[in-house]
C-alpha cells in the first residue's frame, strides 16, 4: 500500500509541475519563476541531445551533462557517478543523502528515446518546439519530461537545503527495455543491490 501510495504522489508531483510549466510558458518564457526556468532549461537541454539507439545519438553526453548540473547545485562529487561498460551509453546515478540512515528510496527513469527522422516530423525532433503552449520534439512525453521532474526537484530541494529523511536515489539508464544498470560482471539483484550499498 505504501509502495502504491508513493507511485500516485510521484505520478501526481509529475502531472502537476509539467502542467504548470506549460501554463505558465503559454504567458511568456520571460514570465517563469525561476524555479520553473530551471527545469524548461533541462528539459530543452535534454530534449536538444540526441539519446537514440543509432550512431548518431549518445545518452552519455546527456548523462555528463546532468552531471554537470548536479554539481553546480552543490552536490558532492562523490554523490554523482556517471558509468557504464558502454562509452556512449553509460548511467547516470545522484545520491541524495538524508537525516538518517533507513532503506533508501530510489527514482529510476531512462535518458533513450526511439528514432525520430527529420523527414517524418514537421519540425525538427532534437529541438524543443513549442507551439500553443505545447511541447514538442522526440521525448517531450517519453520520458525526457520524467526525467526533468526528477532532475529538477532534486536540485531544487538542494538549493533550498531540504534535506530528505531518508537517502534518495536517482538512477538513470541508458535503455528503457532493459535491466541496464551496471549490466556487467554480476546479476541484475546485485546491480541494484550495489546501487542501495553505495555511499
Amino acid at each position: 500500500m505504501k509502495n502504491t501510495s508513493l507511485a500516485v504522489l510521484c505520478t501526481f508531483v509529475i502531472m502537476l509541475t509539467l502542467a504548470a510549466l506549460g501554463q505558465e510558458q503559454s504567458k511568456g518564457q520571460n514570465n517563469l519563476a525561476p524555479e520553473r526556468q530551471l527545469a524548461r532549461d533541462i528539459f530543452k537541454e535534454l530534449i536538444e541531445i540526441n539519446t537514440t539507439d543509432t550512431p548518431a545519438g549518445n545518452v552519455t553526453t546527456a548523462a555528463e551533462a546532468m552531471a554537470a548540473r548536479f554539481r553546480a547545485s552543490g552536490f558532492p562529487q562523490e554523490d554523482i557517478q556517471v558509468l557504464g561498460p558502454v562509452a556512449n551509453k553509460k548511467n547516470l546515478v545522484v545520491r541524495f543523502h538524508g537525516r538518517v540512515a533507513g532503506k533508501p528510496i530510489l527514482f529510476l527513469a531512462h535518458l533513450d528515446v526511439v528514432q525520430a527522422l527529420r523527414q517524418d516530423w514537421s519540425m525538427d525532433p532534437f529541438k524543443l518546439n513549442e507551439v500553443d503552449g505545447y511541447f514538442y520534439g522526440r521525448g517531450t512525453s517519453d520520458i525526457k519530461d520524467g526525467d526533468t521532474v526528477l532532475i529538477a526537484n532534486f536540485i531544487r530541494l538542494k538549493k533550498e537545503g531540504w534535506t530528505p529523511d531518508r537517502d534518495l536515489i536517482l538512477a538513470l539508464t541508458p535503455k528503457a527495455k532493459t535491466a541496464s544498470v551496471f549490466f556487467w560482471a554480476c546479476r541484475p539483484a546485485k546491480r541494484i543491490m550495489w546501487i542501495f550499498a553505495w555511499k
